[in-house]
């Protein structure tokens, strides 16, 4: 209990203390980053792979064909709005 305590503590002291340094670090990965690595990899599975792939990677372990709605879906509304979340971050400095 001591030893959970203690290690708690300074972590919440850690945590507390290095915000400012680290701020500016995960702003730029939670702007940048992640919309580019979610764009990038819609991008790869969707448009490059092919539907075929695709379709066969979607279908490991259901019971059931996925619905032929979800490619299009993906490949088109969840690309865009991948690319437009980077765009418009990066535009306005974040969006959250």
């Amino acid at each position: 209990m001591k030893a959970t305590l203690a290690i708690g503590g300074l972590g919440i002291l850690v945590a507390t203390l290095i915000q400012g340094i680290i701020e500016p670090w995960m702003n730029a990965v939670s702007i940048y980053v992640c919309p580019l690595g979610a764009a990038m990899a819609g991008i790869i599975f969707f448009w490059i792979f092919g539907e075929k792939k695709v379709k066969e990677e979607l279908e490991k372990g259901r019971a059931k064909a996925v619905p032929g709605w979800i490619i299009p879906l993906s490949k088109y509304v969840y690309c865009a709005l991948a690319v437009l979340i980077l765009v418009i971050g990066a535009a306005w400095g974040g969006i959250g």
